[in-house]
C-alpha cells in the first residue's frame, strides 16, 4: 500500500550524495531518501516523482 515500512538494508559504496544499497530492497521498490525525520513504520506516504529539468521543459512546451 501507500505506507512506509522500516527495513534494514546492506549498503555498499558511499559517496557525498549517493549510497549503494546491495541488499534489502527488491527491484521496483522505492526508497524514501528525504523527509525522513517525521517518518515512522506504517506512516502514510504519497509518492511524488522527482522533477527533472527535462520533465519541466516537457510540461511547459505542451
Amino acid at each position: 500500500g501507500n505506507t512506509a515500512k522500516a527495513r534494514k538494508v546492506k549498503t555498499g559504496v558511499k559517496s557525498a550524495q549517493l549510497v549503494q544499497i546491495i541488499d534489502g530492497v527488491k527491484p521496483g521498490e522505492k526508497v524514501i531518501t528525504t523527509g525522513t525525520i517525521a517518518l515512522f513504520d506504517g506512516a502514510p506516504i504519497k509518492y511524488q516523482p522527482k522533477i527533472t529539468k527535462k520533465a519541466e521543459a516537457k510540461t511547459t512546451t505542451q
